[in-house]
């Protein structure tokens, strides 16, 4: 039997990874009383062609439109990504691997990755020159940011405190080897290729990033003297929107933003 589960102590805050850890103590439980053959895996972020949520393709947009990418706190959060190919091969070969009943794996790529250097990767990829918006987290959240729906600031269920795992178990026991890092999202890229072109209200993030642009002044309406509370990097394109159009003036002349090439 597969589940996928992480061990955490019965206090820990978040009561979705909570419930994933009550349900994997039994099983192993059950396999330390009877032998009953149980082995979890304990994935972070799942990427990879037909991704349900909108992650790869919420930056893929950005980028194709010619945006800044808003980056809570500068973007320097740790994340850990698995490819959905390399998990399904590790599902599979659970079932092959004697010596996996009993176990639990983390399983990712080996590739250490901030959210800005994943966005990067991303970039990189689809042939794209990103450009970077930091927000402070606290003000995107004031502001009416949300992780998880609605006012979308850095893909769907993704801006969430840093989980990092050891992961060498899985290619020890398992023999499965994690796919490169832009291997594997250049799959992703082809089939999002392939997608119609979602229809993308920015009016949110335009204001987060009038607001980084303006320096002084955040949108919680505090005054800010430090210009590094509220900042925007530039980079190589022009745009028409009045983010982009702020940003670039703000920035100076000469500047222009990047295109990502579909």
């Amino acid at each position: 039997m597969l589940w996928l589960g992480i061990l955490l102590s019965a206090g820990y805050p978040d009561p979705y990874a909570v419930h994933e850890a009550s349900s994997e103590r039994p099983l192993f439980q059950l396999h330390a009383s009877s032998g009953f053959p149980v082995t979890t895996f304990r994935p972070p972020f799942v990427h990879g062609p037909r991704q349900p949520f909108y992650r790869e393709a919420f930056f893929w947009d950005r980028l194709r439109s010619g945006r800044p990418i808003i980056l809570p706190d500068g973007g320097d959060a740790p994340m850990q990504w698995v490819f959905v190919s390399d998990l399904a091969e590790a599902c599979v070969r659970a079932t092959e691997v004697p010596a996996a009943a009993g176990q639990a794996f983390n399983i990712a790529h080996t590739e250490p990755l901030t959210q800005r250097t994943f966005v990067e990767a991303l970039a990189r990829v689809g042939g794209a020159t990103p450009t970077f918006a930091s927000v402070p987290r606290a003000a995107i959240h004031d502001a009416g940011g949300n992780a998880f729906s609605g006012n979308l600031y850095f893909g769907e269920y993704l801006d969430l405190p840093p989980h990092i795992s050891v992961v060498e178990k899985a290619p020890r026991l398992l023999g499965v080897t994690p796919t490169k890092l832009d291997a594997a999202i250049a799959e992703s890229f082809a089939w999002y290729q392939t997608q119609q072109q979602r229809v993308v209200d920015y009016t949110f993030e335009d204001r987060l990033l009038a607001m980084a642009t303006q320096g002084s002044r955040c949108v919680d309406g505090a005054d800010r003297s430090d210009a590094n509370v509220c900042r925007i990097w530039c980079g190589p394109r022009q745009s028409s929107s009045t983010a982009s159009r702020i940003a670039r003036d703000r920035c100076g002349a000469g500047l222009r933003f990047g295109t990502l090439r579909i």
